[in-house]
């Protein structure tokens, strides 16, 4: 087949097509006689372009999953046999709980399902009627496209196989009608409202072309309208059996796409990035006069129904729908920048109104004309300059809640308004980057500051988790406008950690390992040099240290301390990099704690010991540069008590009692102001019996130990009743209990019992 589609082949072959696409079945036989002239390869494609044509559930017009099974089975024209749905509360692979059929046709059952698992958000499962051993095609496709991460595509979620055998995938459910159901209710849309949907759909194509894989069948079917108004966006659907750029036989697998949106390289089995190029220039010009291409039709056709779009937006159809794929754009983003210019009919205004400007500066009458201009630029310096201030202002309430007490009705009042104002303009359709970045990062850090462990929590986990789940929202959003990719990655990686973190708080052990391994995703394979590689190296230590807490409440030692030693490394390696600076010390110092607790609880209490020295070594010379900090104090203060405890395992009561002393006085000194924090009470608490077990192995009065373990108990139910869902806190409850029994306090073990959720 090679070389009969190269660009003359095409216009010669699409004739034959077109002629043969109606006709009835003996003429099409004489068709395929007179032109294909005994080239028996060449008529069997022809011969099974045309059964997809008259089928609509033929092989080249089915779902890209179904299309890859069907070729991996010889007898792919016929159907299989028909198969009884899935009844409502079918549970798929322990998760996934069927609602309902949605769709289907004569390769797949849709279903709308619910996620056990994660919240039991909506998901869409695609349970494909044949049955099949080939598992490892779908299963590939999937870890490749697992890279792919943007908020315009529809990548699947999972994958398995029902009790009969037959393969099922999990999508993202997308409230919303498909560009084809837009197209049939509304006909043609605005060119601004085109424009914004291509920018968006090129942004989502490159995404993925950057990963290595394209989508190759690219049409208003699978693309997906979610919102309302002007705030539709579009989410690219049936990614589930792309194809990967570098896949070894990608050259010569059998071409797939629907006829009327594929390029002609598919035919030839040669596929590549500039072949979504041109389907997503079908699709542009069908949005834009709401006529569907013919099947095969040629550019100048295709182009004759767009005589009323500027001179330049043809030219540039034009040049997407070469038949070449050498003649095409560079890439999609250079193809979208180009139609979108001549299209966009802000920068159209913008050109007329310049030309009337001139002319008019010129006749003494250019202030009322470019007026409009100019206050559009005016909006957006005064956002940008007005993002700049609210991240001083957190900085400077980070500084403050870091350094001294902060009252937290203070605290949320502070961010509350900022808050309100951004999601305002956002909600207006202010896409500015700084605004979006600034609108994220103030989520973050206000949902840290209500509930993550590694900061003075406020005690409202609930409300941290919301918050952090709307800042990677508006991170999603970011990732439409954000110019450096590996930036972004960065940026959302971070929040899907500091949400991990939270969770692991509220007891959320399985969705926090899914949001820290989700970061970890958005962080593979980035180039160990460059300006970047500090930033995504620390963020990727951080996840490593969050992701080992979901394995330590596991009682995965193993995994954990795998983890930790790579957060430990990661955090030595910032150290160097970042000269030493006071921040890279604390959180080595912070990380070096992490790991010696954990080394404390394997019985390895030599290497527990290391690494708490080293960890209060390198706080003591922080603490002589900036005594003031509060967070610093905090982790001194912890290392204490977690020293106290190690002396108690190694029976050296005598130390034991004066570090959890020095715990104790620590934190009742910081706490005596601020009594709010519910990290703080809860860590207070934990000492307080730890000190009372301590106590009572050195010999105290069973009285003293009574004491401590009945203020340790007050303190844990206050932050308790601050914070009703957190698991963390009800846990280390069990633990002052168990202290109080080690001390001898029975009555009190007996009067305080852990109250119900």
């Amino acid at each position: 087949m090679r070389g009969k589609f190269d660009p003359e082949g095409w216009r010669r072959w699409k004739m034959l097509f077109e002629q043969a696409a109606d006709a009835d079945a003996v003429r099409q036989e004489e068709l395929l006689d007179q032109h294909c002239q005994g080239d028996i390869e060449l008529r069997k494609c022809f011969a099974t372009m045309l059964s997809a044509h008259r089928q609509s559930s033929a092989m080249l017009d089915r779902s890209l999953p179904e299309r890859f099974l069907a070729l991996s089975v010889e007898q792919a024209e016929e159907p299989p046999a028909s198969t009884p749905p899935l009844s409502r509360g079918t549970l798929l692979k322990d998760r996934y709980l069927i609602e309902k059929v949605i769709g289907g046709g004569g390769w797949s059952m849709v279903y709308l399902a619910l996620d056990e698992v994660m919240e039991r958000r909506n998901v869409v499962v695609k349970v494909l009627l044949r049955q099949s051993a080939q598992r490892s095609a779908i299963d590939d496709e999937i870890a490749a496209l697992s890279r792919v991460h943007h908020p315009g595509i529809a990548a699947p979620l999972d994958s398995g196989a029902t009790p009969d055998g037959r393969r099922f995938l999990v999508l993202a459910y997308i409230p919303g009608i498909t560009l084809r159901a837009a197209l049939h209710e509304s006909g043609p849309m605005e060119a601004g409202l085109v424009v914004r949907l291509l920018r968006a759909m090129g942004s989502a194509l490159a995404s993925a072309h950057d990963e290595g894989v394209c989508h190759l069948d690219l049409k208003p079917e699978n693309i997906m309208l979610r919102g309302y108004g002007n705030q539709i966006d579009p989410v690219i659907v049936d990614f589930g059996i792309s194809r990967l750029l570098q896949a070894p036989g990608a050259a010569t697998s059998p071409p797939a796409g629907s006829l009327a949106y594929i390029a002609p390289e598919q035919l030839e089995g040669e596929p590549g990035a500039a072949s979504d190029q041109y389907s997503l220039a079908l699709v542009a010009a069908e949005m834009l006069t709401g006529r569907k291409p013919p099947p095969l039709g040629s550019a100048p056709a295709i182009l004759a129904a767009c005589g009323g779009l500027p001179l330049k937006a043809r030219l540039a159809l034009d040049r997407a729908l070469s038949a070449s794929p050498a003649n095409r754009f560079p890439d999609i983003d250079a193809f979208v920048t180009a139609l979108a210019i001549t299209l966009d009919p802000e920068r159209r205004r913008y050109r007329r109104l310049s030309t009337a400007a001139l002319l008019a500066v010129t006749i003494l009458l250019a202030s009322g004309v470019t007026s409009f201009w100019m206050a559009r630029r005016h909006e957006r310096q005064l956002v940008t300059r007005e993002m700049g201030t609210i991240s001083e202002q957190m900085a400077v309430w980070v500084r403050l809640a870091d350094s001294a007490p902060f009252p937290q009705a203070a605290l949320e009042q502070a961010f509350q308004g900022p808050l309100a104002h951004m999601q305002r303009l956002v909600a207006e359709g202010h896409r500015e980057q700084e605004l979006l970045m600034t609108l994220s990062n103030s989520l973050a850090l206000y949902g840290t500051y209500l509930g993550h462990p590694g900061r003075r929590s406020i005690g409202q986990s609930e409300k941290g988790i919301a918050a952090l789940r709307q800042s990677l929202e508006v991170a999603q959003i970011l990732g439409e406008v954000a110019l450096d990719r590996w930036w972004w990655r960065g940026f959302t990686a971070e929040k899907y950690d500091m949400l991990a973190s939270i969770l692991i708080e509220a007891g959320e052990y399985n969705q926090a390992a899914d949001a820290a391994r989700q970061g970890l995703s958005l962080l593979e394979n980035f180039k160990a040099t460059g300006a970047g590689y500090r930033n995504l190296a620390s963020i990727q230590g951080g996840v490593y240290m969050t992701l080992s807490r979901v394995h330590f409440h596991r009682r995965e030692f193993e995994e954990c301390l795998r983890l930790r030693d790579l957060g430990v490394a990661s955090r030595r390696e910032m150290l160097v990099l970042d000269k030493n600076a006071r921040p890279a010390r604390y959180d080595l110092a912070g990380v070096l704690a992490t790991r010696g607790y954990l080394l404390r609880d394997m019985g390895r209490l030599a290497d527990a010991h290391r690494d708490y020295a080293e960890s209060e070594a390198l706080i003591d010379t922080i603490l002589r540069e900036e005594a003031w900090n509060l967070q610093y104090r905090w982790l001194h203060a912890r290392n204490s008590m977690e020293l106290g405890k190690l002396y108690l395992l190694g029976n050296q009561n005598p130390k034991a009692v004066v570090r959890l002393t020095d715990g104790v006085n620590l934190m009742r000194a910081m706490l005596k102001d601020s009594p709010h924090e519910i990290s703080s009470l809860r860590s207070y608490a934990l000492c307080l019996s730890w000190l009372a077990v301590a106590k009572s192995h050195k010999g105290s009065n069973r009285a003293e130990a009574g004491a401590l373990i009945a203020e340790a108990l007050q303190v844990n139910q206050t932050a308790l009743d601050r914070d009703p869902r957190s698991a963390k806190t009800r846990d280390e409850r069990e633990v002052i209990l168990q202290n109080a029994r080690d001390a001898g306090v029975v009555r009190l073990v007996q009067t305080s019992q852990i109250p119900p959720r």
